[in-house]
């Protein structure tokens, strides 16, 4: 693991541009990379237009586009310039994105064809507007100042403490608080993740698959591919199955990072129905022998499906349920769970070897953790961390900072947590969802979930308080209900009857696996799919009544 002269963006540029200049950097899936020294060259030629065009070190720039190499380089000609990168997801509302341009008092944006519409009716005179798709400059802010000096690139200088993003994230509360990460936060913690990762070479090539404008895409599927010098490519457009298998097949990465729905969809509509597919499979998925058995032959398919050279499988953003990492452990699969915040740049744990079912990882050597519990009897409590990714704080909120992080660098991440004696860290919840039963126990919903999501017919649930007792909306899996009423030959009004025995059973089924007190009382069948961020968490608040 390369380690920069100084914890900068710059730096790790500089030193990968010198120690891996005539190897593969970045391209879309189905082109040839540009080497490592033409980044260096195309990411000075863009810094300079910036320089050249009126922004200076510290203003602030968005990037507005989906993952291409062009994103890349803006972010990359942004940082190493000494201006700070805004990134924006590409699935935000256009209102949401004015507000951040307007709260960030942004003075230039890289953005795409495809998303111009959204900065329809900003004032362009002030703003430096660059085309994300071939980098042409379509509006330049008039300069007002005469003292404006042109800077030039090589010649600026770019600190370990200086802001390097403001992350912008719409969470599951509906409103925006946005992250200020320095340099050394993003850069040490892209180091920490390499560091517990295993044999990674300059060799590796990764299919990035989340949205770069997202701090564990950015920080993990692209500075740290920068640090060893791997090779990285963007699919063009939505990754949707046919175009990501396609892109794995021509590019057999050894390297993804991606979140729980992912694989969690790929065990349950894929895998699951061919291993129950034939009665003598059935039979044997009931026995812990064959069924690991079984697992292992499908996880074979499943990693020769991912173009057979993966190593390092990357999980995080979310919890992933027992059912799929069972399956994951069973078949051998090269599964790493990790947890993070964007608050932390964002990782907390890293892979290990060693899985642990149902932990997210141990956590990193640079990472200091504790656990505050309001009672000493109490297994879990609240995790508080500190170390070089902690944020510095939320841009122009001194308020919201004190709230979560302390004047001597502990962050309270706001997740119910216990660590075991090897460090391994457990979640159980979001301390403002945990529920509290009618003698005082806490209830946390992510685990009932985790249970809901086991059930055949179920395809996503949120379990909330409802009247003082444990509901849940569940969004059943109307293609293989109606598939099987089809098959019974039930009629509109039998098929209706038939759902509702549906939602009951599930509901009793799941009861079975619950202490008394956690039961839940009512579950509501929800016929269109959740409201999502772009990182596809639920927005738990648009349900919870």
């Amino acid at each position: 693991m390369l380690k920069p002269e100084q914890l900068t963006l710059r730096c790790v540029l500089n030193t990968a541009a010198q120690e891996f200049a005539n190897k593969g950097s970045i391209a879309f899936v189905g082109s040839t990379p540009i080497n490592y020294s033409q980044l260096m060259d195309e990411v000075a030629s863009q810094a300079q237009t910036l320089l050249d065009n009126g922004i200076n070190q510290g203003d602030r720039v968005a990037i507005l586009g989906e993952n291409s190499p062009n994103w890349a380089i803006a972010y990359l000609s942004i940082t190493t310039s000494g201006a700070i990168a805004v990134p924006i997801l590409p699935d935000f509302h256009a209102n949401e994105i004015h507000n951040i341009l307007k709260q960030s008092q942004t003075k230039g944006i890289f953005i795409s064809k495809k998303l111009r519409s959204n900065i329809t009716g900003i004032d362009n005179n002030d703003l430096l507007i660059i085309n994300t798709d071939d980098m042409s400059i379509e509006s330049t802010p008039e300069i007002k100042s005469k003292k404006h000096e042109k800077h030039s690139y090589h010649e600026l200088e770019v600190n370990e403490d200086d802001l390097a993003a403001i992350i912008f994230t719409s969470g599951t509360t509906g409103h925006s608080k946005g992250v200020m990460l320095t340099h050394k936060n993003i850069v040490a913690n892209a180091i920490d993740a390499g560091n517990s990762c295993d044999s990674l070479t300059d060799n590796e090539k990764l299919v990035s698959l989340l949205p770069l404008s997202h701090t564990y895409e950015c920080t993990i599927g692209f500075v740290l591919p920068l640090l060893i010098g791997a090779s990285i490519y963007y699919i063009k457009g939505k990754p949707v199955p046919s175009t990501l298998m396609a892109a794995m097949q021509d590019i057999k990465p050894t390297i993804v990072f991606s979140i729980p729905l992912i694989i969690e969809k790929i065990f349950k509509l894929r895998i699951l129905p061919q291993l129950k597919k034939s009665m003598i499979t059935r039979g044997l998925y009931k026995f812990e022998f064959s069924r690991k058995k079984l697992h292992k032959i499908a996880g074979k398919k499943l990693l020769e499906s991912f173009g057979g050279q993966i190593h390092i499988f990357g999980i995080g953003g979310a919890p992933l349920s027992q059912k799929t990492e069972r399956f994951l452990i069973d078949a051998g699969f090269p599964y790493y769970c990790a947890y993070g915040l964007t608050e932390s740049s964002p990782l907390v744990t890293g892979a290990s070897k060693n899985r642990r079912l149902g932990s997210v990882g141990q956590i990193l050597p640079t990472i200091k953790a504790r656990i505050e519990k309001k009672h000493p009897d109490q297994h879990e409590g609240e995790l508080y961390i500190k170390g070089p990714s902690i944020m510095r704080g939320y841009y122009e909120d001194p308020e919201t900072t004190a709230e979560v992080l302390s004047e001597d660098g502990w962050l309270k991440t706001g997740d119910l947590c216990h660590i075991d004696a090897d460090n391994y860290l457990y979640i159980h919840g979001r301390s403002k969802n945990m529920i509290l039963g009618p003698s005082g126990e806490n209830i946390y919903p992510e685990e009932i979930e985790s249970i809901l999501l086991t059930h055949r017919y179920v395809i996503e649930s949120i379990v909330f308080e409802h009247e003082g007792k444990v509901a849940a909306r569940v969004h059943p899996d109307y293609d293989l209900l109606q598939n099987e009423f089809d098959q019974q030959g039930l009629s509109p009004q039998q098929s209706k009857k038939r759902m509702s025995e549906v939602i009951e059973e599930i509901r009793l089924q799941t009861n079975e696996q619950l202490s008394s007190f956690s039961r839940i009382n009512k579950i509501i069948e929800h016929e269109e799919p959740f409201a999502k961020t772009p990182t596809q968490k639920i927005k738990r608040y648009l349900y919870v009544t």
